[in-house]
C-alpha cells in the first residue's frame, strides 16, 4: 500500500542548529506577536538576526498559538539566550 502522505506544518522549519526557544503557548496571534516583541526588547542587541516562530496547535478543544524565537547557530547559543530572558523575569525553555 502507498506510504500515508504527511502534509509539512506551515512552520519555519529551524536553521541548521536546530534549537528554538520557546517562549510561551498563547491564546492569539497577537498575544504570540506581543510575546515575542517582549522577549527580544527585554535582552536588548539579542534579537538581532533572530526570527520568530508561531505554530497553532490544538490543546483541549482549543488553539494554542506556541511562540518561539528562532534563528539560533548552536543550541548553546539558544540556551545562553533564554538564561538572559530568564534573568530579565521571561519564562522561556529550550526545543
Amino acid at each position: 500500500p502507498p506510504a500515508e502522505k504527511v502534509e509539512p506544518a506551515p512552520a519555519a522549519k529551524p536553521a541548521a542548529g536546530g534549537a528554538v526557544v520557546q517562549i510561551g503557548a498563547v491564546s492569539s496571534t497577537a498575544l504570540a506577536d506581543k510575546a515575542w516583541k517582549e522577549a527580544v526588547s527585554a535582552v536588548p542587541g539579542l534579537g538581532a538576526g533572530k526570527g520568530k516562530s508561531v505554530e497553532k496547535i490544538e490543546k483541549n478543544g482549543g488553539a494554542l498559538y506556541r511562540t518561539a524565537v528562532t534563528g539560533f547557530a548552536s543550541r548553546a547559543d539558544a540556551q545562553a539566550f533564554c538564561a538572559k530572558l530568564q534573568a530579565a523575569g521571561k519564562s522561556c525553555f529550550v526545543r
